[in-house]
C-alpha cells in the first residue's frame, strides 16, 4: 500500500506546498508552521497503517516535513522509530543523506556553529557563500533578521531587485524612520555620483513601491533629482515634478513621526538632502514662489543649516540680501561649495578683487563638489590666474586638471577657447570676455553631508550585519 494514500484529501500535500511557497519568499515563520502542520497530519495517519512498509514510509514522510520546517529535534525523534529495512530500496541513498544532515542540525550547538561559520565567511568577504548557506539553513535567524541579512548581501553583490525585495520584508514591521529602515537606504544615496544612477533608481523605486514611508519617499526624491539632471527639456521638467511629489509625500510623513524619531541625525541628514534637491528642482521648474516657501520651511526645520541660506541666496541673487545669506552660510558648519562660488563671482565681477576671487574659488574646491563642478572651478582658477598675469603653462595646467576630471565639460572647453582667443588678440580684456562664464549657474545642490551620511549608514549596516550573523538580538 502506498503511504501517500493516507493523504487522500490532499490536505498534507496542500500544507507542504504552502510551506514551500512561504519558504521561497522568505516567510520562514509561516513555512515552519505549515510544514509542522503537514508533518502532524501525516503522523496522525499512522494509526491507519497496517503494513510495516506503509508505517515506516509514512514516518519518513512526516519526518521530512518536520525537517523542512526547521523542527529538527522532532524530526530526529520520529526518525529514530524508522526501520530502514522497510523502506523501498531505491530510497536508501535519500535516507542515508537525510539521517546524516538531520543529525548535524539536531545536534546541540548547531545554530551557534553555523553562525560562527557565517561570521568567518563575512570576515573573508564572501557574501555569495553566506547567501548559499542561508538558503540551505533558513531557520538560523528570525524572519526579519534573515531578510535584512539577505538584503544586505544582495546589495553588496549588486543584485538590486532582490535586495529591495528582501529589505522590504525586513522592514515590514519596523517603525518608519528607525535605524533599521535607514540602514536599508544608506548605500543608494551616493550611487549616482559613482555612475550607478539607474541601479540606484531600480533599487529605491522598488523598495518605495513596497514600503512607502518618509525614508523611502525622500531617498526616491533625491534619486529622482539626479535622473532629472541627466535629461533635458520637457523630460527633465516631468521628472522634477515627480521628484517634488515624492519629496512632498516624504516630508509630510516625516512631520507625523514621533518626536524622538525626528531627532535622528541620519534621518535629518536625509531630510536636509531632500530639501536641497527639491529647492534646486523648483528653481529649474521656474516655481520661485514655492521654492521660497520651501526654503523658509527648511530654515525652520534647521536654523543652523547653511543649505537653505545658500538656496535663498541663489533665489535672490544678485541682491544684498543674497550676499548676506551667503556670508552667513560660510560661517556655519559644512557650508558646501555654493556660497563660496557666489561670493567668488561677486569678487571677480563687481569688486574686481582677483585675489579674493581666487581664495574663495579654492575654498569652494576644498568642499569637494561633484566632478562637473570641480572641473568648472579649475577653469575659474585658470581664468583668474590668467587675469593676474600667470604664464600660459600655469594657466593651461589648471585647464588640464579640470578636463581630466570632466573631459566633456562644455563650460570648461568654452572657457579654454576664450583663453586661447585672448592670447591671439591684442589688448584683450580677459576679465570682460569671461564674465559670461562667471554668470552661468551651477546646476548641482550644495550639500557636503551626502558622503558622510552614506558612510555612516553603510558602516553601521555592515557592523549590524556582523552582529546579527553572530546571533545578536
Amino acid at each position: 500500500m502506498n503511504a501517500l494514500l493516507f493523504d487522500r484529501d490532499g490536505a498534507a500535500s496542500k500544507l507542504a506546498a504552502e510551506g514551500s511557497l512561504a519558504l521561497g519568499v522568505g516567510e520562514t515563520e509561516l513555512a515552519a508552521k505549515k510544514y509542522f502542520e503537514a508533518g502532524a497530519l501525516l503522523e496522525k495517519g499512522l494509526v491507519e497503517a497496517r503494513k510495516p512498509a506503509d508505517l515506516h514510509l509514512l514516518r519518513f514522510l512526516a519526518a521530512t516535513q518536520y525537517y523542512r520546517g526547521g523542527h529538527y529535534s522532532k524530526a530526529e525523534k520520529l526518525s529514530k522509530r524508522i526501520e530502514s529495512r522497510y523502506l523501498p530500496r531505491d530510497m536508501d541513498p535519500t535516507w542515508q543523506r537525510f539521517q546524516k544532515d538531520l543529525r548535524f542540525r539536531a545536534a546541540p550547538g548547531y545554530v551557534e556553529r553555523m553562525r560562527l561559520r557565517l561570521g568567518m565567511l563575512s570576515t573573508k568577504g564572501e557574501p555569495r557563500a553566506i547567501l548559499d548557506h542561508l538558503k540551505e539553513h533558513p531557520y538560523l535567524y528570525k524572519q526579519d533578521v534573515l531578510a535584512f541579512l539577505r538584503g544586505s548581501l544582495c546589495e553588496e553583490l549588486g543584485h538590486w531587485k532582490a535586495a529591495a525585495a528582501f529589505y522590504a520584508a525586513a522592514i515590514q514591521n519596523a517603525q518608519d524612520g528607525s535605524d533599521y529602515v535607514l540602514m536599508t537606504v544608506g548605500r543608494v544615496l551616493c550611487m549616482p555620483s559613482e555612475g550607478r544612477l539607474e541601479e540606484a533608481w531600480e533599487f529605491i523605486s522598488r523598495l518605495r513601491d513596497k514600503r512607502p514611508n518618509s525614508v523611502t519617499n525622500l531617498v526616491a526624491s533625491i534619486t529622482c533629482f539626479h535622473r532629472a539632471s541627466k535629461l533635458a527639456g520637457v523630460d527633465r521638467l516631468a521628472m522634477h515634478r515627480q521628484q517634488i511629489k515624492l519629496f512632498e509625500e516624504g516630508w509630510a510623513t516625516f512631520k507625523l513621526l514621533p518626536e524622538d524619531r525626528k531627532k535622528s541625525e541620519d534621518l535629518r541628514w536625509i531630510v536636509s538632502i531632500g530639501f536641497s534637491t527639491a529647492n534646486m528642482a523648483l528653481m529649474r521648474l521656474g516655481d520661485d514662489r514655492r521654492a521660497g516657501e520651501l526654503i523658509e520651511e527648511e530654515i525652520e526645520f534647521d536654523p543652523n543649516d547653511p543649505g537653505p541660506l545658500s538656496a535663498r541666496g541663489m533665489l535672490n541673487y544678485p541682491s544684498e540680501r543674497a550676499l548676506a545669506d551667503f556670508r552667513k552660510a560660510i560661517e556655519l558648519p559644512h557650508p558646501g561649495y555654493v556660497p563660496f562660488v557666489y561670493l567668488a563671482r561677486e569678487a571677480f565681477l563687481r569688486k574686481k578683487d582677483l585675489a579674493e576671487a581666487e581664495r574663495l574659488t579654492n575654498e569652494a574646491l576644498s568642499r569637494q563638489p561633484g566632478p562637473a563642478i570641480q572641473a568648472r572651478l579649475f577653469s575659474w582658477l585658470a581664468m583668474i590666474r590668467h587675469c593676474r598675469g600667470a604664464d600660459r603653462v600655469e594657466v593651461e595646467l589648471l585647464f588640464d586638471r579640470g578636463l581630466q576630471i570632466d573631459p566633456r565639460n562644455r563650460q570648461v572647453w568654452e572657457a579654454y577657447k576664450e583663453f586661447t582667443d585672448a592670447l591671439k588678440a591684442e589688448n584683450s580684456d580677459s576679465r570682460q570676455s569671461w564674465e559670461a562664464e562667471f554668470h552661468e549657474e551651477f546646476d548641482e545642490p550644495s550639500n557636503p553631508i551626502w558622503k558622510a551620511s552614506e558612510e555612516s549608514l553603510s558602516f553601521r549596516k555592515n557592523r549590524r550585519r556582523d552582529q546579527l550573523l553572530a546571533g545578536a538580538p
